[in-house]
């Protein structure tokens, strides 16, 4: 559509220095993922500013950008992926081998496919924080000596990830579900520790 070689989704790290390639197309192929880092390349203005677009000698213009000159890349359009606040998240990025025809279509059509993969990109980081999240809470967790009951919006005792012992301060698993949390807030401060008489 654009008649680029290589087109490429990348995400911003945390501190706006580096791009990790999430979906890479080379000449109408899958390709392995990318991390390279943004200085002294035309990735940097894209993600400083808006939409940049080098219709040619970009290899020239950005002869430290060791990307361009493996891959003997002439034309270069990029353009910003922005969260809802709009924060940089990360760049849509298309690369020609040879010199661009219509560097105005290309932005165009960038453009209009940056809006889905902003979203997209923004979801995925989502996702990624949670599962991160999760897996540290999991840790905790599992480092727990008590038992450990869970309250959520589906109401008490909705999920236990750890062994929760048969009785505890004197009640049964099955009565504490039924409790009302602030009760069983109380009933948990006068309860004696494990290994307290």
């Amino acid at each position: 559509m654009i008649g680029a070689q290589f087109v490429f989704i990348g995400k911003l790290d945390a501190e706006q220095q580096t791009i990790s390639s999430i979906s890479i197309a080379a000449k109408g192929k899958i390709a392995a993922p990318i991390r390279y880092s943004l200085e002294d390349t035309p990735c940097r203005q894209v993600i400083e500013s808006d939409v940049c677009s080098y219709p040619d000698a970009v290899d020239r213009l950005f002869p430290r950008d060791q990307l361009l000159q493996d891959l003997g890349i002439k034309g270069y359009v990029g353009i910003p992926l922005f969260d809802q606040k709009k924060k940089p998240i990360g760049i849509l990025v298309a690369l020609y081998q040879q010199p661009m025809d219509d560097p105005m279509l290309a932005e165009d059509i960038l453009k209009i496919f940056s809006i889905r993969s902003s979203a997209e990109l923004e979801r995925l980081t989502y996702e990624i924080e949670i599962q991160q999240t999760r897996q540290y809470l999991a840790s905790v967790v599992s480092h727990l000596k008590e038992g450990l009951l869970v309250y959520d919006a589906q109401g008490p005792a909705a999920r236990m990830p750890t062994p929760v012992p048969k009785k505890c301060c004197g009640l049964s698993l099955k009565k504490i579900k039924k409790l009302d949390l602030l009760f069983l807030m109380q009933v948990a401060t006068r309860c004696p520790r494990r290994g307290t008489p």
